[in-house]
């Protein structure tokens, strides 16, 4: 038998839970699999805790373990499920997504290999209405905004390409985490601000330790995009947080061989300027795709101010959990 353990956090959103179990409950699950399921319940409110038990409950999954995490943060939530994984594999999605029906046979064929330490694969959008004009993903920019993540049309190494890990999307050899570590806490998603790049972390720590990864496009599954990620003012906090992690990240990553400024990749100056220059020329105009690059290179502005405060600015609390 080969083993799966599969994480999902959750933070006040059972419904959405319940969605997401009922599409593993659906799934194709090969005869050969040993599943189990880890719901991480990130300190949800007590009557949402209620709520959660209750999914479960209700849901047609026979193996079920319930898990509560009092600290605050999805990275908290993601490592308090890893130390209760008991298989050879764990994988990973979010609250907010629904497995595809060959989700678990497209994991069985490399776990019966046995030669891959981590496979990953696309998030496409599962969208609650219809995207306005001006979002930046009709030109091709800012898709993790709305957790849409496609990155190669042919099964790859990860190390062929320059592909992240998409954290809501994979599965990892339970050694391997053992061995370099879990998710970071200094960066992640709370429910006080949108940061992120814990994934990108332990992707960076996989390949430091020799890990060999695949992204298979055959491993999908679909993020529903809610009308709240479709504004201007949560594009806005998502681009100022994501540049706050990366910042962060700058402090103790492995630095660029390429010119700096202040401490930054001079390119994020360029890019930043760039995008407040766009920002300003096409602010009026009345073209809808003109509108979505627009907004684009005001996101590339405000990334930049993000990585900036990230970089010299945003001290992480003694417990990252109060973030």
């Amino acid at each position: 038998m080969i083993s799966l353990d599969l994480v999902i956090p959750t933070y006040n959103r059972p419904d959405l839970l319940a969605f997401t179990l009922a599409s593993v409950a659906q799934a194709n699950l090969p005869s050969d699999m040993a599943l189990r399921v880890i719901v991480a319940d990130n300190n949800s409110t007590p009557e949402k805790q209620k709520a959660n038990k209750a999914a479960i409950a209700k849901s047609a999954l026979a193996n079920v373990v319930y898990l509560l995490e009092s600290r605050q943060g999805r990275s908290w939530a993601l490592n308090t499920g890893i130390q209760a994984c008991t298989a050879d594999y764990v994988g990973f999605v979010d609250d907010d997504e629904k497995i595809d029906a060959n989700w678990l046979e497209t994991i069985a064929v490399y776990l019966r290999e046995g030669r891959i330490d981590y496979i990953g694969g696309p998030c496409k959008p599962d969208w609650a209405a219809q995207a306005p004009n001006w979002l930046p993903v009709h030109v091709g920019k800012y898709r993790g905004v709305l957790g849409w993540i496609e990155q190669s049309s042919t099964a790859r190494p990860f190390d062929d390409f320059d592909g992240n890990l998409c954290g809501g999307n994979c599965v990892i050899r339970r050694s391997a985490l053992l061995e370099v570590g879990s998710f970071s806490t200094m960066v992640g998603r709370s429910s006080n601000n949108l940061m992120v790049g814990e994934d990108d972390e332990l992707q960076r720590k996989l390949r430091a330790h020799g890990k060999l990864g695949m992204y298979d496009p055959a491993l999908i599954i679909y993020h529903l995009i809610p009308v709240q990620r479709m504004t201007r003012k949560y594009h806005i906090r998502w681009a100022f947080w994501s540049g706050v992690s990366n910042g962060v990240r700058l402090n103790w990553m492995p630095a660029e061989p390429v010119a700096k400024l202040f401490g930054l990749p001079r390119y994020r100056f360029s890019q930043g300027i760039y995008g407040l220059l766009r920002w300003m020329r096409k602010l009026l105009s009345p073209a809808e795709k003109a509108k979505a690059e627009s907004f684009a290179g005001l996101l590339d502005t405000i990334y930049l101010c993000g990585t900036i405060y990230g970089k010299h600015f945003f001290r992480q609390p003694k417990d990252a959990s109060k973030i």
